[in-house]
């Protein structure tokens, strides 16, 4: 929009939600679209409206444009677990999200009250309006408003309960005051929104291409999460190998003495010392894989898990352990190798 230097953005929205990761970038670049006016119109017309990231999307443009049987809300950030099914996100999580939406719904010019209510359950909101501006939020912070305009307060109704989240259609939307206006086509919605004779430029292609390129960027960030969690595996089985198979560790020497001898002459120190070199290199492949991803931790939302100082520290302990593993593995001596974790 910048480039083609328009001076309104008009997003057509149908929509079901999709990631928060790319809900919060399409919000951060709509409040970055300064110089230019911003508008959602929900058509509905396949998904019958803008749900979850969709939602808080269509909070963040300045105005909101519904057809009369379309529907808005419902923005809970759900996860899907392939063992567990769809469940609610962790309240962690939830409280960033809300953070991301209150954002977006400031910067469009609407009421945080709004987004928070559409994302949980707990944030019962109601609507007045003062001279034909409308209000949202609690009861209690309607009273306040309506002792500060005697007279020109005018109260509509409770949108949605505790214990509920908020959904509103097109009609309801619009006698709320969060829609300025319904309309059944784009055509119409152009109308209401006094751009009935501007030029229109389609980025539907362009908007395409862009959703693809992200699509990929998405895969292969769930590729680097799925390598991350495989290498963790891979170093935790490793790890309870060479416990296991640690030379040091087996009960088959005379005596636990430097230069002591050995039931069988060694044969078993060189078995258990290979095997353990095995799995500290296994080990080792998994930890190195995770610092070279390291820079997409955060992106991945991983920095908070892994604690790299402590990965970069152990990969010192291992590799030392398995210098000494060789060493004493062809001289088949017996030394206390040792390696805490």
């Amino acid at each position: 929009a910048k480039e083609k230097k328009a001076t309104f953005l008009l997003l057509d929205v149908d929509s079901p939600g999709g990631l928060v990761y790319a809900a919060s970038n399409i919000i951060e670049a709509l409040k970055d679209c300064s110089g230019i006016q911003t508008a959602a119109f929900i058509s509905g017309s396949e998904y019958k409206g803008a749900y979850s990231a969709a939602a808080v999307i269509s909070l963040a443009t300045q105005r909101i444009v519904m057809r009369a049987g379309s529907t808005i809300g419902a923005a809970t950030a759900i996860i899907v677990d392939n063992d567990e099914g769809v469940k609610k996100a962790a309240p962690k999580f939830q409280a960033v999200w809300r953070s991301t939406a209150r954002s977006g719904a400031l910067a469009g010019g609407h009421s945080p009250a709004l987004s928070d209510a559409m994302i949980e359950s707990k944030f019962p909101v109601a609507c007045a309006s003062i001279q034909g501006t409308p209000f949202f939020g609690t009861q209690e912070d309607l009273k306040k408003l309506e002792l500060s305009f005697i007279g020109l307060y005018k109260y509509n109704k409770t949108l949605n309960n505790e214990g509920q989240i908020l959904t509103l259609t097109g009609t309801g939307a619009r006698e709320a005051g969060l829609a300025c206006a319904t309309a059944e086509n784009l055509n119409q919605a152009l109308d209401r929104l006094g751009l009935k004779d501007c030029t229109l430029i389609d980025f539907s292609t362009e908007a395409q291409k862009i959703v693809e390129n992200h699509l990929k960027e998405l895969q292969e960030m769930e590729k680097k999460v799925d390598n991350v969690v495989k290498c963790l595996k891979d170093m935790s089985k490793a790890m309870d190998g060479i416990n296991r198979t640690r030379p040091d560790a087996q009960q088959y020497y005379v005596a636990r003495l430097k230069d002591a001898g050995f039931v069988d002459g060694g044969k078993q120190w060189y078995e258990y010392s290979n095997k353990c070199i095995d799995y500290c290199r296994d080990w080792l492949d998994g930890a190195k894989e995770i610092v070279k991803l390291e820079k997409y931790h955060e992106e991945l939302g991983l920095d908070e898990h892994l604690d790299m100082d402590q990965i970069k520290e152990n990969i010192k302990k291992v590799e030392k352990f398995l210098r000494l593993l060789k060493k004493n593995k062809k001289s088949k001596t017996f030394v206390e190798l040792g390696l805490k974790m």
